[in-house]
C-alpha cells in the first residue's frame, strides 16, 4: 500500500514538473519571439498543440528554434543570504543568523559542488571569526575554491546620506584591508541592495577605492516619494561630478528571492535584456535574515530549468562573473549624473539619538586621528576599533533609525565605547603636548602653581573627550587650546575655573601675545563639592597647532572693544546682525528683516505605516510657549569696564514648554553668527491612533539651498518632504551648521530644520528621553564657495579643543602650527598619521601643498596624500 502510495506521488510530481516545463517555456518563448522578431508562429503553432495536450516532446520540437537563439543567452545564479545588522533583533540574534545562514550554506556546497554563493559585509565575516571560528575557517576554504563569492567592499551595507564621506572612506579601507589579510581577495562589487538612497558624489568614491561594480535595488523614487532625475534602467553607469563612474546592476526582482517554485525567471530576465541589449542577467535567489539563505529546493528547480530546451542558459555563478560578462558586451548605456534619492525620508530624523551619535562618533575618531599626527602619541587599535564601531552604526537600519529597541541600546553601546577609545587617546595627547608648552613664560607675577586636579574629575568629556579637570594655578589659570583643522582659527571658547577663588566680575582672558580680552560670566555655581566659574572668551588658534590662554582677575587693565551694541532689553546689533528677540515667543522677532528665526513648533504627522521610514502630512502645528527669557552681556565684569561698554558676545535664553515637552534653548551673538544650543526633555509618544508628533525650527526663508552630502555639495529643490544633510545646509543668504541633526524640509519658501520625530513603528518608544544639541547660523553678503562652506561645517563639528595646565617650563612654544596647507578650494578633512584626505571642491583641477609636498587633485574628487 505504502509503495502505492509513494509510487502514485512520485508520478503525479512527474506531472507537475512536466507541466510547469511546458508553461514557462511557452510563457517564454512567446515574449522572447516578440522581442527579436523571429518566431511568432511557431509560438501559435505550440499553443494549438497545447490545447490539443499534444505530447511536450512535440511541443518543444516546434520550438527548437526559438530554442536555439535563446541559449545565446545566459542568467547566473547567485546565492545569497541577506543578513540585516540588528535590525529588528539583537546583536546576539543577529550572531546566530549569520552562523546558522553560512552553517546551511556550507553543508549544500558539501553535497552539491555546483552551488555558488555570494557574501557581503565585512563584519558579518569578523563576527564569525570572532565568534565561530571554525566555522569561518570553513568559509576561508570555499573562498579559495572560487565557490564563496566575498563582495564586503564596506563594513556593513550602510547608509549613503547621512554617514560622512571619511566614513565611507573607511568603510572600503578597512573592508579591503581585512579581505586581502583573511581572503586574499579584493572586492571590485559592491553590494548595496537595501541602501536607502545614495549621494551623487558614491560613484567617485567608490571608483577610487577599487570598485567597478554596484549592486542595488533601492535607487531613489520608492514607496512614491520624490525622484532626484530620470528613471533607473535596469543597468546603468552612474557618474559622479568629478567624472568617476561605475556600472549599476539595479535589481528588476528582489534581493530576497521567496521564490514560490514555479516562478518564470526568464521573464524577469526578458525585460533586463530588452532594456540593456545585454545577454545576461543576474538572478539572486535565497532566503534572507532568518530564512538560511538558498535553498535545497531552489538549487533543484534551477537545475531542472537548465534542462530545458526553449530557455536560456541557466548557470551558478558570482556577481563578478555576470559584470564581467557585461562589460565585454560593450553596451551602449545611459548615463546617470545625480543621486540617487529619494526612498524614505522619515530616515533622516527617526531615532535622533543615533543620528547624533553617528555625528559625534565620526568627529571623535577624526579628532583622535589628529592628535595621533600631532603628538605622535598613536594607539592604532584604538582608533580602527572606534572607526569599526561608528561604521557598523551606519548600516541602513541602525544609522537611519528603523530598529527596534535592542537596535538603539547596542548602538549606543558601541558609541559609548568609541567615545572612550578616542577621548583616551586625545586627551593624553593633549596632556602630553600641555606638559611640553612652557607655559611659565606667560606666568603673572605672583601666580603660583597650586595643586590642580581636585575637581571637575570626568565631566564635559561627552563633548570634547577630554573633562574640564582643575589645572594647576593660583591666581591664575593657564590653558591649552587645540585646532585640529588645517587652517588658523578664530573663534569662542568656554573655559572652566574650579575652586579658583577668582572674583567673577573681575576675570579677564590674557592670550599668548599678552592681550587681554572680555571674559562672559556663562555658568556659575556647584558640582560634586566644587565651585565653578565657566567663562566664554575669545581666542585665535592657529592651523593644526594651539594656543596658551590665562584666565585671572585684574581691575585695571584695558581690553579692547567687544563690537556689539545693546539697544534695549531685546533688541542689539552688531557689523553684521540687527537683533530683535521675542521675549514671549521663541527665537527671534526680526533679524536682518526677516522675523521667526529660532523660533520651535510642535507638529503632528497623520498616522501611517512604516512611521520611522516614511513621513506623511503634517496635520497640526502649534508655537512652544515661553516661561522665561533673559539677555545676558549688557552688565559685564569689571574686568572689561576700561572698555568701550560693547561687549564681545550676547547670550539669549528662552525656557519653552509644549503640553508635557520643555526645552532650553540659548543663542550666543557674535559678529556675523548666532550660535545656538538647546536642551531638550522630549515625553512625546506616537502611535497608530495619535500619529507621529515631533518639533521643528523654522531657520529663515530661501530662495536657493543647498546641502552637503559626503565630499560634496548638492542644491535642493522643493518638496513637501525632509532632505539629507550632513553637516550644513546653505542659502544665500545664511548658511546653518550642525552636529547631529540629519534632516530639513523646504517648501520653496521656508528653510526648517526637524528636531524630533516620535516615529512608532518598529520602536514604539524612540524618543523619550533628554538630549542636548546645537547648531550655528552664519550669515553673509553672497553664499561662500563649496570650499568656505565645507570648512564651516568642519569648524562646528570640531570646536577648538581645551586642556587645562599647570606653570611649567617646556621646550614646545605657547603658540604653534604643526602642519602646513595651501590650496585654493581644497579642504582637508583628516589629517592622520602618514597621510591627509583632500577635497578639490572646484569644477577645476586644483594644485596644493601640504607639509612642503605638491600634489593635484581632479576637478570635484578627493585624494588621499601622503605627507
Amino acid at each position: 500500500m505504502n509503495d502505492r502510495l509513494a509510487s502514485a506521488r512520485t508520478t503525479l510530481q512527474e506531472a507537475e514538473k512536466r507541466e510547469r516545463r511546458l508553461q514557462c517555456q511557452l510563457e517564454f518563448a512567446q515574449g522572447f519571439s516578440s522581442w527579436i522578431g523571429f518566431g511568432t508562429d511557431l509560438v501559435d503553432e505550440a499553443k494549438r498543440l497545447s490545447l490539443e495536450r499534444a505530447s511536450l516532446e512535440a511541443i518543444e520540437e516546434v520550438l527548437a528554434p526559438i530554442g536555439t537563439q535563446a541559449k545565446a543567452h545566459k542568467i547566473i545564479c547567485v546565492g545569497h543570504g541577506h543578513l540585516d545588522m540588528n535590525w529588528m533583533w539583537s546583536w546576539p540574534e543577529t550572531v546566530s543568523a549569520c552562523r546558522d545562514t553560512f552553517a546551511s550554506v556550507l553543508q549544500i556546497m558539501l553535497e552539491d559542488d555546483e552551488v555558488t554563493y555570494s557574501q557581503s559585509q565585512t563584519a558579518v565575516y569578523a563576527a564569525m571569526e570572532k565568534y565561530h571560528p571554525a566555522l569561518f575557517e570553513a568559509i576561508r576554504e570555499r573562498v579559495q575554491e572560487g565557490r564563496w563569492e566575498v563582495t564586503a567592499a564596506q563594513w556593513v551595507e550602510g547608509d549613503k546620506n547621512l554617514s560622512g564621506g571619511d566614513s565611507l572612506l573607511r568603510h572600503y579601507r578597512y573592508s579591503q584591508a581585512y579581505c586581502r589579510e583573511k581572503f586574499g581577495v579584493e572586492c571590485p562589487v559592491q553590494w548595496e541592495p537595501d541602501t536607502f538612497g545614495h549621494a551623487e558624489t558614491l560613484p567617485m568614491i567608490a571608483a577610487r577605492n577599487g570598485i567597478g561594480y554596484y549592486y542595488s535595488c533601492r535607487t531613489g523614487g520608492g514607496f512614491d516619494n520624490p525622484r532626484i532625475g530620470e528613471k533607473r534602467p535596469p543597468l546603468f553607469w552612474w557618474q559622479a561630478p568629478s567624472g568617476d563612474r561605475i556600472l549599476v546592476n539595479r535589481e528588476l526582482s528582489w534581493y530576497n528571492s521567496y521564490v514560490n517554485i514555479g516562478e518564470n525567471i526568464a521573464l524577469v530576465a526578458l525585460e533586463f535584456w530588452r532594456s540593456t541589449g545585454s545577454k545576461n542577467w543576474l538572478n539572486v535567489y535565497g532566503f534572507g535574515n532568518h530564512g538560511g539563505g538558498p535553498t535545497r529546493k531552489e538549487i533543484a528547480y534551477l537545475k531542472e530549468m537548465r534542462e530545458w530546451p526553449i530557455y536560456p542558459q541557466v548557470e551558478f555563478g558570482t556577481a563578478l562573473s555576470f559584470f564581467e560578462a557585461v562589460a565585454t558586451e560593450n553596451l551602449d548605456l545611459p548615463t546617470l549624473s545625480h543621486e540617487l534619492n529619494f526612498e524614505f525620508p522619515g530616515c533622516y530624523t527617526s531615532q535622533s539619538l543615533i543620528k547624533q551619535a553617528n555625528r559625534l562618533g565620526e568627529n571623535y575618531c577624526l579628532e583622535a586621528d589628529a592628535f595621533a599626527a600631532m603628538s605622535g602619541l598613536d594607539l592604532p587599535a584604538h582608533r580602527e576599533q572606534a572607526w569599526k564601531n561608528v561604521l557598523f552604526n551606519q548600516f541602513h537600519d541602525i544609522l537611519p533609525g528603523s530598529g527596534i529597541r535592542q537596535t538603539r541600546e547596542h548602538a549606543t553601546a558601541l558609541f559609548q565605547e568609541a567615545a572612550a577609545l578616542t577621548g583616551s587617546l586625545k586627551g593624553d595627547a593633549m596632556r602630553h603636548l600641555a606638559d611640553q608648552i612652557d607655559t611659565q613664560s606667560l606666568a603673572p607675577s605672583g601666580a603660583g602653581t597650586g595643586a590642580g586636579g581636585e575637581a571637575g574629575h570626568g565631566l564635559g568629556a561627552l563633548l570634547g573627550g577630554v573633562s574640564t579637570v582643575s589645572g594647576g594655578g593660583s591666581g591664575a589659570f593657564p590653558f591649552v587650546v587645540f585646532n585640529t583643522l588645517t587652517w588658523a582659527r578664530k573663534e569662542s571658547v568656554a573655559l572652566t575655573l574650579w575652586d579658583s577663588g577668582l572674583d567673577p566680575k573681575k576675570v579677564v582672558c590674557r592670550d599668548a601675545e599678552g592681550r587681554s580680552h572680555k571674559a562672559l560670566l556663562v555658568d556659575q555655581g556647584s558640582e560634586w563639592g566644587h565651585d565653578k566659574l565657566v567663562f566664554l572668551v575669545p581666542v585665535s588658534v592657529p592651523a593644526f597647532g594651539w594656543t596658551t590662554l590665562t584666565l585671572l582677575e585684574t581691575t585695571g587693565e584695558a581690553t579692547e572693544e567687544g563690537g556689539i551694541t545693546v539697544h534695549s532689553g531685546t533688541r542689539i546689533a552688531t557689523e553684521t546682525l540687527d537683533v530683535d528677540f521675542e521675549r514671549f515667543r521663541s527665537g527671534i522677532r526680526s533679524l536682518n528683516g526677516q522675523a521667526g528665526i529660532g523660533s520651535w513648533k510642535w507638529v503632528r504627522e497623520a498616522p501611517h505605516y512604516m512611521s520611522s521610514w516614511l513621513q506623511s502630512d503634517e496635520i497640526e502645528e502649534r508655537d512652544w510657549e515661553v516661561s522665561r527669557f533673559d539677555l545676558h552681556g549688557e552688565d559685564r565684569n569689571e574686568g572689561t569696564l576700561e572698555a568701550t561698554g560693547r561687549p564681545t558676545f550676547v547670550v539669549a535664553s528662552w525656557k519653552l514648554k509644549c503640553g508635557v515637552n520643555s526645552a532650553t534653548v540659548r543663542a550666543v551673538v557674535h559678529q556675523d553668527r548666532i550660535d545656538w544650543s538647546a536642551d531638550l526633555d522630549w515625553r512625546e509618544i506616537g502611535g497608530p491612533d495619535a500619529g507621529t508628533p515631533g518639533a521643528f525650527i523654522h531657520l529663515g526663508s530661501a530662495d536657493r539651498v543647498w546641502a552637503e552630502c559626503p565630499f560634496g555639495i548638492v542644491e535642493r529643490h522643493p518638496a513637501n518632504r525632509d532632505f539629507p544633510t550632513l553637516r550644513l545646509v546653505a542659502t544665500n543668504e545664511y548658511t546653518v551648521l550642525t552636529s547631529g541633526k540629519g534632516g530639513c524640509n523646504w517648501d520653496g519658501v521656508s528653510l526648517k530644520m526637524r528636531l524630533i520625530r516620535s516615529s512608532y513603528n518598529p520602536d514604539p518608544l524612540p524618543e523619550v528621553n533628554r538630549q542636548s544639541f546645537r547648531w550655528t547660523t552664519v550669515y553673509h553678503a553672497e553664499r561662500p564657495s563649496d570650499a568656505r562652506l565645507v570648512q564651516m561645517g568642519l569648524e562646528h563639528n570640531h570646536p577648538l579643543l581645551v586642556c587645562a595646565t599647570s606653570w611649567h617650563q617646556g621646550g614646545l612654544p605657547v603658540t604653534q602650527s604643526n602642519l602646513s596647507f595651501n590650496g585654493q578650494d581644497l579642504v582637508v578633512s583628516c589629517i592622520e598619521p602618514g597621510a591627509a584626505t583632500v577635497t578639490n571642491y572646484a569644477d577645476e583641477p586644483r594644485q596644493g601643498e601640504l607639509a612642503g609636498k605638491t600634489f593635484e587633485v581632479p576637478a570635484r574628487s578627493t585624494l588621499v596624500v601622503d605627507r
